[in-house]
């Protein structure tokens, strides 16, 4: 019996992955999602959200492997079997997320908004500009790329914190963890960046209570 991978993506070219595969496993057949022939052939299948259900027709699969850092879309689906799901999390990945998350904190923390407003207004206004070490930014969760982005602040010069449900033991940034400890966390977070994957677990975890406690004027 054959063994098979089958790829699934509407976003990313099936060609690069095509050439890596074989050229590391040659006798892996990579087969696109119209292309599967049999399906007790797929072991293995390289996705990035495919349409419901579609996992359900390999009777022999044995590794999922997102496309991509976030897995809330897998974990929401009813059509995984019980065997391993991975994800791929590359450097370039990660320091895409952390310039985008700074370019966000960095038009807030210079009050971009306030100076687009005034332009649209056809008015001049001026607010000082405060220090980045003045600027305290909460990242709510410390996983693969929440720590990049984290990393990429305190290069910047912001006071970081960071929250995540495990303890974290990271260079120049305050990390707490679980529970009891998000209340003062987010008191003390004048911009807030989620970087927390959607699962049962997190799912509605800022709520307006929680959001009341950011401090007045506070990004999010």
């Amino acid at each position: 019996m054959a063994e098979a991978l089958v790829f699934h993506s509407a976003y990313d070219p099936p060609e690069p992955w095509k050439a890596a595969l074989e050229a590391e496993l040659p006798e892996l057949e990579f087969r696109l999602s119209h292309e599967i022939g049999d399906p007790a052939d797929v072991r293995y299948a390289l996705i990035w959200k495919p349409p419901a259900g579609f996992l359900s027709f390999f009777p022999n699969l044995q590794l999922v492997v997102n496309l991509g850092a976030g897995v809330d879309a897998l974990l929401s689906r009813h059509d995984i079997p019980d065997i391993p799901v991975t994800r791929i999390c590359d450097p370039d990945m990660s320091r895409m997320m952390a310039s985008f998350v700074l370019f966000a904190v960095l038009r807030h923390a210079r009050d971009i908004p306030v100076f687009e407003r005034a332009q649209r207004e056809r008015h001049w206004t001026f607010l000082p500009p405060r220090s980045a070490e003045d600027i305290r930014v909460g990242i709510l969760g410390l996983g693969e790329l929440g720590t990049a982005a984290a990393a990429e602040l305190v290069r910047h010069g912001f006071r970081v914190q960071g929250w995540s449900r495990t303890q974290k033991d990271l260079p120049g940034i305050d990390c707490a963890s679980g529970m009891d400890a998000l209340p003062d966390f987010l008191a003390t977070s004048e911009i807030l960046v989620v970087m927390l994957p959607l699962t049962d677990q997190t799912r509605h975890l800022l709520d307006a209570e929680r959001l009341a406690m950011l401090p007045k004027g506070a990004k999010f």
